[in-house]
């Protein structure tokens, strides 16, 4: 088994899945696809052509799918992380998230967010 990594989804087959241009974290199996692991509405995806689908980040995210954070500029707004996209322009995650269970729709950047203090810890 393969340590898990963090990528962007390009498969167009998985647009359906809601993971088509979003950040994902996967891991590698031994035939050479790729298995998706969060976020957590698509885990257990299989991308069978594994690295052709998925673009491996420099980096992790900074906030994970279920962290608790708040807008800098609105710390009442705390939310949890609903979505995680890859700005290609930027080449820079950008986050959605649900306050009391209703999608922003607003996009944040990294510096944009904060982790609320009762936030749950990165777990990769």
């Amino acid at each position: 088994m393969f340590a898990a990594m963090w990528g962007v989804c390009i498969d167009i087959k998985q647009y359906e899945a809601g993971i088509y241009q979003q950040v994902v974290l996967y891991e590698m199996r031994k035939d050479g696809s790729v298995l998706i692991l969060m976020p957590e509405r698509a885990a257990g995806v299989i991308c069978s052509k594994g690295e052709e689908e998925i673009l491996a980040l420099p980096a992790p995210p900074k906030y994970i799918y279920g962290q608790r954070v708040f807008p800098v500029n609105h710390p009442e707004r705390q939310g949890i992380i609903s979505k995680i996209g890859w700005h290609f322009k930027r080449t820079c995650c950008f986050y959605a998230i649900a306050v009391e269970g209703k999608m922003q729709k607003k996009r944040y950047f990294d510096s944009d967010l904060a982790p609320a203090e009762n936030g749950d810890e990165k777990k990769y």
